[in-house]
């Protein structure tokens, strides 16, 4: 047993060894909390065998592609480096990242420009702080909580991951295990959290994420990327809003229920929150 204190709130709980347990007051994962900057540390003292790798050189395309070996070259260049490609600064370093993470004072989720607030159509969870952020995320919490996830999704997650192989395995042949079988069970999951699984496909939802995950860290300002995810969002408002309306008149324990009861206002401004 090893007492662990929850760097959220600081409860104190005893663990097993290599056991994953969640903050008993406020749910945050503890196998988080023992981490160090060890692995940072290493990667910086084997930067000088590696060689330099020039930044200005790097194209959005290289991060795409294999970003590990210049995430490396960052952490051994200083605890922020600017991207010029993406006009960011980027930290990298474990314990850096920490850092930022806990002081919204200096490192603010908002930023000017974003791609994010851009692709979601406005101000999102994901790009404020302190009070505000916590009042977005308050309708989530009833459906994502890990002990929600825990209570309800171990049924549904057995029967989809079988699913998914016994189609596999009639398919035959070889797979990628994370196109063909990771990424469809995950997306499942998500639909049925949110209560829109009878509406659309696993293929559908891969794609919908695709184009949304391009928005969102569309920072060099891409046009094809900004109008894929303009497609995508368009495409999720006519299938979802409908469903919207329903759960409006007849709320469940869906995702979506519970985002129109816990935010305030008219139907259209909890829609657009």
């Amino acid at each position: 047993m090893a007492d662990v204190t929850c760097p959220q709130c600081g409860t104190v709980s005893d663990l097993e060894e290599g056991e994953q347990g969640f903050c008993p007051n406020c749910d945050y994962p503890l196998f988080w909390a023992g981490r160090t900057g060890a692995e940072d540390n290493a990667a910086q003292q084997g930067a000088g065998e590696r060689g330099e790798i020039d930044l200005d050189a790097v194209t959005v395309a290289d991060l795409e592609r294999d970003p590990y070996p210049i995430y490396a070259e960052l952490r051994a260049l200083a605890p922020a480096v600017r991207m010029p490609c993406l006009d960011v600064w980027m930290v990298t370093r474990w314990t850096d990242v920490e850092t930022a993470c806990d002081d919204p004072a200096a490192f603010p989720a908002h930023v000017d420009h974003s791609p994010t607030d851009r692709a979601l159509g406005g101000v999102s969870m994901m790009t404020t702080d302190g009070e505000e952020a916590r009042r977005r995320r308050r309708p989530f919490d009833p459906t994502l909580r890990p002990r929600s996830i825990e209570a309800r999704m171990p049924e549904l997650y057995a029967r989809l991951c079988s699913a998914q192989l016994e189609a596999l395995g009639r398919a035959g042949g070889s797979v990628d295990l994370v196109h063909d079988y990771f990424e469809p069970v995950s997306v499942l999951s998500l639909a049925h959290l949110m209560g829109i699984d009878h509406l659309v496909d696993a293929p559908t939802l891969i794609r919908w994420f695709a184009g949304l995950a391009a928005g969102v860290s569309n920072y060099e300002d891409a046009p094809a990327k900004t109008a894929a995810c303009d497609a995508v969002a368009a495409e999720v408002e006519a299938l979802v809003r409908p469903e919207l309306e329903k759960k409006e008149a007849n709320p469940d324990e869906s995702l979506i229920s519970h985002l129109l009861r816990g935010s305030e206002g008219s139907f259209e401004a909890r829609v657009a929150l």
